[in-house]
Order: C-alpha cells, then structure tokens, then sequence
C-alpha cells in the first residue's frame, strides 16, 4: 500500500508540489524475499508489516533512507543469520507519477 503524507505545515491552499511531502509504503508481514550470491536468505518484515517513509515531490521521486529495517536472515557461513534489521538507501521514479491532488 502507498499513502501520501502531506507536510504538516502545508495548508489546502498552497499549490502542489510543495515541499515537506512524505509518502508511506507499507511493506506486508514477509513482503521481499531475497536470496543473494551467497545462498543467504534474506526475508523483509518477518514479523508483520513495516512502514517506509520519505520524502516525496508530489510528482514522481521518492527518496527513503531507512535504517531499521526488520529482517530474518538464513543461510550458510558468511551470512549474517543473528541480524534483525538492515538499511538501505534509494531513490525511486514513479512513472506515470503519483500525486495527492491536494
């Protein structure tokens, strides 16, 4: 699922894009399953759903920097088994955009 969160200073009056503007993604209990190079197997959100905010321009770019990332890892010698979060970084382009019509 994905929500648009309007900035909390923003008011109905003011033309979008504007900045502050968040978006959500709501990743499901066990919503991306990776397995890498290595054989390990990274599961996202083991334990239920997980809430991805950035920020977004109200047109197409959303960017997330997330640091708590809830996972379960399996897999052979050098996986990381005993971790329950990663981070990741990114910058994704909705095409066609998405906006709040706000």
């Amino acid at each position: 699922m994905i929500a648009a969160v309007d900035s909390p200073n923003e008011t109905e009056s003011q033309a979008e894009p504007n900045s502050g503007d968040m978006l959500e993604v709501i990743v499901p209990k066990a919503g991306a399953v990776v397995t890498n190079t290595l054989h390990c197997h990274i599961v996202v959100a083991p334990n239920g759903p997980f809430t991805v905010t950035g920020t977004y321009d109200d047109h197409s770019t959303f960017t997330v920097n997330v640091t708590n990332l809830p996972v379960a890892v399996s897999g052979p010698a050098p996986c990381p088994t005993a971790a329950t979060t990663s981070s990741f970084q990114g910058t994704y382009i909705f095409s066609p955009g998405v906006s709040d019509a706000s």
